[in-house]
């Protein structure tokens, strides 16, 4: 008897892609968005929102609904280690911490740099 219930590797592959997918609607606004020469707050407000948007997709609808809608999509739920139940905000947050964390690292790196020049349109166009 083959036991086939956690191997889903390519119906995983297909979740991500559909949720990759829904970043599009994100990277249109963002090309209109830069391409009307807003202002730096707008520029640094609109990269912080965008990065961070991906991670609280995922937490929220791990937490709320047990998965995401690329999963939903695929026919796949993430439940917690008693397979009874979806995951509590802890465990949603826990599951994403690793990416959570190289973002703050990513944004703290971000604002160390904008601090440092103080010709931000220099910088903008340096990065």
């Amino acid at each position: 008897m083959i036991y086939t219930k956690y191997q889903t590797p390519l119906r995983r592959l297909a979740a991500t892609l559909v949720d990759g997918l829904l970043s599009i609607p994100i990277l249109l606004i963002e090309n209109i968005l830069l391409n009307q020469n807003p202002s730096e707050t707008i520029i640094a407000t609109w990269y912080i929102l965008a990065s961070f948007l991906p991670l609280f997709y995922s937490i929220f609808f791990h937490y709320y609904y047990g998965r995401t809608i690329g999963k939903a999509v695929t026919g796949l739920i993430v439940l917690d280690i008693s397979e009874t139940r979806t995951l509590t905000l802890r465990q949603a947050i826990l599951r994403d911490s690793f990416y959570l964390i190289v973002q703050l690292i990513g944004f703290i790196y971000y604002f160390i740099l904008f601090q440092r020049n103080k010709d931000s349109n220099l910088f903008i166009e340096g990065y």
